[in-house]
Formats: structure tokens, C-alpha cells, sequence
């Protein structure tokens, strides 16, 4: 005799959403593990808009609430690309890479290196622990000081 399961309303519900977008590339759905919370995270700007505009911010069954939140990716305000255009022309600058896939791996949002040349420099800093008083360091330590955090945007030095 096979098993039959009762799943709640809510439960079947979180079913038909992970359903109705499993066909679309430009959407993944997570949904949590009380199956009170689904996550819709979406690759295209325009596509998260409009996703956030129709679908319900929560859906009641009883006294359970199911919530329901439109992630969109950082793609309309993707600040790598001000990097590039930047440094163009910038003998410090070597190059800059743009990663939006990984093998066997879900990314959200693209990941960039901004790569400068492998040199040291050297400024004046007052710095005491050196007989000049210059600090040494890399270009990449310069531009993450300066630009600090920059989501999707690493700094680091060629191998070249």
C-alpha cells in the first residue's frame, strides 16, 4: 500500500509557484524550509519589475502567511562597468573580467576583476616603519582604499 501525504494548502502553494517559473532561466525560486517564505530571485531588471508588480507580497491561508519577494539582480546598476571606462587608458590599468557563469554553480549577479598592472608603487606617507618614509603596495590596495566596497567588484593584480 503506497503512502498517501496531506499537504497543507500553503505547502501546495509554494509547489505551483516553484512550478510556474522552473521553465524560465531568468528565474530561480527558492522556497524556505517552513514553506512560509518564497524567494523569487530574477536575472532582468524589466522581468523583476514586473514580477514585483503582479504577484502578491503574501498570500494568507488561515492563520499561515505565505510571503513572497521578488530579488532582482543587480544587473540596472551594475557598477563594473564604470571601471572599465574609467581607467581606460590608465598605464596602472591591465584589464577588466566579467564572470557571469560558473560550472555547476548558481550566480545571481555577474562577478568582476579589476585588474591592475603587477608593479609596486610607491608614495610618500610619512610612513615611520620605512627609512624613506614612503609606503609600498599594489595598485589593487590603492583602489580598494579609495573606491572601498563595491558590490560584484574585486581589485586585484595581474600575474603577468
Amino acid at each position: 500500500m503506497n503512502n498517501v501525504g496531506i499537504y497543507s494548502p500553503w505547502v501546495i502553494f509554494c509547489k505551483k509557484v516553484t512550478e510556474l517559473f522552473k521553465q524560465d532561466p531568468d528565474v530561480r525560486v527558492e522556497v524556505s524550509d517552513d514553506n512560509q517564505s518564497i524567494k523569487l530571485y530574477v536575472d532582468k531588471t524589466e522581468k523583476a519589475d514586473a514580477l514585483s508588480k503582479i504577484l502578491p507580497s503574501s498570500k494568507s491561508f488561515g492563520n499561515v502567511s505565505v510571503s513572497i519577494s521578488v530579488i532582482p539582480s543587480n544587473e540596472g546598476d551594475y557598477k563594473a562597468k564604470y571601471f572599465k571606462t574609467a581607467f581606460d587608458g590608465n598605464g596602472a590599468f591591465s584589464h577588466l573580467t566579467t564572470v557571469d557563469h560558473i560550472p555547476d554553480m548558481y550566480i545571481s549577479n555577474p562577478i568582476s576583476y579589476c585588474v591592475f598592472k603587477k608593479e609596486v608603487v610607491q608614495y610618500g606617507a610619512d610612513d615611520l616603519s620605512s627609512e624613506s618614509g614612503v609606503r609600498s603596495t599594489l595598485y589593487q590596495d590603492i583602489a580598494s582604499d579609495i573606491f572601498g566596497d563595491v558590490e560584484g567588484v574585486f581589485f586585484c593584480t595581474d600575474v603577468n
